[in-house]
């Protein structure tokens, strides 16, 4: 109780009397360079901020937090909108365009530059057929940024050799399909991605590439990649993965406990988890299921964006160029293990 009513004293006071004093200071400085979206991946989530019933009476999109850093361009701001993923899905396009409005208010009211959208926030714009524009970045440079740099960090913890393993990728959606595309170029002996939507072997299948429906191949994967919209959906196929399988989970929410304990005792795996770090940016208070200094892969993108010159805007257009922006200014992956 005494961890809610500091979350939720916090959130009253940031939303209805610092909120204010900020707007007011924007029109002559220039206090944050970002806002993060972000969404509650659980009710225990949303009770951080206060009891279940207030959500029908806070603003769509409320302040919870900073980011913080001894650098002014890297200092950015934590919003968060009170509904699940799938009660967004069933608001559809008049709720999102709605919180897309109050978010776009926000940041003119603060002058604030750019607004990452945390998960799957910017799939469900996509399926909507909205479109997204300034201040709004996609985030999915950052977060196939992100997946590969750790991807290649565990690789070389686990003293794999990629010519000689099999790297499975569950979850072939918006990102998914694109990390897929990133694994061929690095030469594993195969890649098999598996999606439930999948009806039946692609027409590109070959001998290193394969995409299935049918979870009885993930048993030939040393190494795999969950990419699917919340850990929990990995519940039913756990018994498909290989004995001493090394997993790399970027859900949200991750992998709960009672499934990791199952992994861990059943198939004896290694379960990491998709995290990066940056200089001494930091989360004031932290997100609900991270550490201060952990960022999400969502986040990235803002970051490197923070670092542009108006000449700049070069690296984000090829994935390559932004992964070396992002190397290059220091963002690295932080080796989570379970």
């Amino acid at each position: 109780m005494k961890f809610l009513n500091y979350r939720f004293l916090l959130y009253l006071l940031a939303n209805f009397i610092l909120l204010p004093i900020l707007k007011f200071l924007s029109k002559f400085l220039k206090l944050f360079n970002f806002i993060f979206l972000v969404y509650p991946g659980s009710v225990k989530e949303i009770n951080y901020y206060g009891p279940l019933w207030v959500r029908s009476y806070v603003p769509l999109v409320s302040i919870i937090g900073t980011v913080w850093s001894n650098d002014a361009k890297y200092r950015g701001l934590v919003a968060s909108i009170p509904f699940l993923i799938d009660e967004l899905k069933k608001g559809e396009e008049a709720l999102l365009k709605k919180i897309f409005l109050k978010t776009e208010e926000i940041c003119k009211s603060l002058n604030i530059s750019n607004c990452a959208l945390a998960g799957r926030l910017p799939s469900l714009y996509i399926k909507n057929n909205l479109i997204l524009k300034t201040p709004f970045l996609m985030g999915d440079k950052g977060t196939i940024f992100s997946i590969m740099e750790t991807l290649e960090e565990v690789i070389k913890k686990e003293k794999f050799q990629i010519s000689k393993i099999t790297i499975g990728v569950i979850g072939l959606g918006f990102i998914g399909k694109r990390i897929f595309e990133e694994l061929k170029k690095m030469g594993f002996k195969s890649i098999i991605g598996f999606d439930i939507g999948v009806c039946r072997l692609l027409s590109s299948e070959t001998k290193t590439e394969k995409i299935y429906n049918n979870f009885y191949f993930l048993s030939q994967c040393d190494l795999v990649l969950i990419l699917t919209r919340e850990g929990q959906d990995i519940k039913e196929i756990i018994p498909y993965f290989k004995d001493n399988v090394v997993i790399i989970d970027d859900t949200y929410p991750f992998i709960p406990k009672d499934l990791i304990k199952i992994l861990k005792q059943e198939k004896r795996s290694k379960i990491y988890r998709v995290v990066m770090t940056f200089k001494d940016l930091r989360f004031i208070p932290p997100l609900p299921i991270f550490k201060n200094h952990e960022i999400p892969g969502c986040l990235v993108e803002s970051i490197v964006f923070s670092n542009m010159k108006e000449n700049d805007n070069i690296f984000l257009i090829s994935q390559q160029s932004f992964n070396l922006k992002a190397r290059e200014i220091g963002i690295k992956p932080k080796i989570c293990l379970y």
